[in-house]
């Protein structure tokens, strides 16, 4: 793949990151969701850009999944969360134990065994 389709590519799925993002904060919702909605519309023009190798925007989607993960970390603050420790505590806890119970329920209707 040349450097002018590399850079084709980046162009593509930060303009649809962008493109998402600003849909979704126009609606007021959440920017994953413009993310993922950038991701879809990807995956949907993906046959008309031949010039676009697969492989290319896989890589660019590990990065992507990466910097999703490193960002709260970035952005993190302690006193904020100092604020928020019971909701964040118990939150917590409630999901944890919400998605146990669930995956419980969900296995048990399959047939499978807890132990």
């Amino acid at each position: 793949m040349t450097n002018s389709a590399v850079y084709f590519a980046l162009a593509f799925v930060v303009f649809t990151a962008v493109l998402g993002g600003t849909i979704a904060h126009r609606l007021h919702r959440p920017l994953i969701i413009g993310y993922v909605l950038g991701g879809i519309l990807i995956g949907f023009l993906l046959p008309r850009f031949p010039i676009i190798d697969l492989h290319t925007l896989e890589l660019f989607a590990r990065i992507e999944v990466t910097l999703l993960m490193i960002w709260p970390g970035v952005e993190f603050s302690f006193l904020a969360l100092l604020e928020i420790k019971w909701i964040a505590i118990l939150g917590g806890l409630l999901g944890t134990l919400l998605s146990i119970a669930l995956g419980l329920l969900a296995g048990r209707l399959v047939g499978w065994n807890a132990a």
